[in-house]
């Protein structure tokens, strides 16, 4: 068995992060043009129109809105605190 170093361990769970964690936005009218996304335009995002109830969305699904959905990573977070 193979024991690693803190610095390792740190650096195999930041690998994992991406992998594991996702950041989700809701555009209820639209997403074209937003300023967030034009920050986050070098990202690679899932896009979803409509989104269900269920997963932190209660009542009722709303069919007209955007989900945008990204692999986490610090940029995002950084584009939020930048607007």
């Amino acid at each position: 068995m193979t024991t690693l170093s803190f610095a390792e361990q740190s650096a195999w769970m930041q690998s994992l992060r991406s992998k594991t964690a996702r950041i989700e936005f809701v555009f209820n009218n639209g997403d074209e043009k937003h300023r967030l996304l034009e920050l986050l335009a070098d990202l690679v995002s899932l896009r979803t129109i409509g989104v269900e109830v269920g997963n932190g969305y209660y009542g009722r699904g709303r069919s007209n809105v955007v989900k945008r959905s990204y692999p986490y990573i610090r940029d995002i977070i950084r584009a939020i605190l930048s607007l």
